[in-house]
């Protein structure tokens, strides 16, 4: 009897503090998922989820890694060398920043992309996600503007998981990758964003996704290969992937235009 008694108190005593560690950061957790089918158990993805109201496009022009935030690198933009100044070529748009980037493409150039859009519903009090498909956020804002009760917050562009999208060579070609995506949980959305550990072509990645509910219904492919990189805390430690050049395999640590990042880190 004393024996089942220790026992029991030492399952509480490791419930205790799974809970404590969970608490930790109360506004978003960061996974390692790992690959079923792989004999080493090797992982597949890292995933911060958080609420959609808490994350953000930001446009930083630096590598993630030096950004002082917590999150994943954003969508595809244009230098002349990947340690030199970047201009935007996807949307990053926050209501209220002064230095927003409007288009999919160039503003001379411009190219209908899908997008993700974070917007508060008055009638739910909530913050939901839209996946639109637009060339900039003039055509976002009068769409919205069927929608009186919902309120744009964020709009990030992406690119489809498709070859017409990618060519052919990208689409499969192996290379790390990034996505955002989200999924309704519990009357509540929630923003994934996730990076790959290893290099996948465009189909085994939406294999892969499929394993943790993400596909293009629900969510979009951001820069990738080198560019895929993340910023977060995990527990009392950083956790900081600086990506991966696909030719050389060497450390990438990428100047990116803008990344999606955690809002409330707590």
């Amino acid at each position: 009897m004393k024996k089942v008694l220790l026992s029991i108190f030492g399952i509480f005593l490791a419930l205790s503090f799974s809970l404590t560690s969970a608490q930790a950061a109360s506004n978003y957790t960061f996974k390692d998922v790992r690959n079923p089918d792989n004999p080493y158990n090797a992982t597949d993805f890292y995933v911060i989820r958080t609420l959609a109201s808490n994350i953000k496009s930001e446009v930083i022009k630096k590598p993630v890694s030096s950004s002082g935030y917590m999150g994943i690198n954003g969508g595809l933009f244009s230098s002349s060398c990947y340690s030199c100044t970047p201009s935007g070529r996807s949307i990053s748009y926050y209501s209220g920043a002064k230095n927003n980037y409007n288009y999919n493409g160039t503003s001379s150039k411009q190219i209908t992309r899908p997008t993700y859009v974070t917007y508060y519903d008055k009638k739910s009090k909530q913050t939901k996600v839209k996946i639109l498909k637009f060339k900039n956020m003039s055509q976002i804002t009068n769409d919205f503007k069927k929608y009186p009760n919902q309120q744009i917050k964020t709009a990030i562009g992406g690119v489809r998981y498709s070859v017409s999208d990618w060519g052919s060579k990208a689409y499969y070609a192996p290379a790390r990758r990034t996505v955002l995506g989200f999924k309704e949980e519990k009357g509540k959305t929630y923003a994934y964003l996730v990076i790959s550990k290893p290099m996948v072509t465009i189909p085994q990645l939406q294999r892969k996704l499929s394993r943790i509910g993400l596909n293009d219904k629900n969510s979009i492919m951001l820069d990738g290969s080198g560019s895929s990189s993340m910023r977060v805390k995990n527990g009392s430690k950083w956790f900081i992937d600086k990506g991966t050049e696909t030719t050389s395999g060497k450390t990438a640590n990428r100047h990116v235009f803008n990344m999606v990042r955690l809002i409330n880190t707590n």
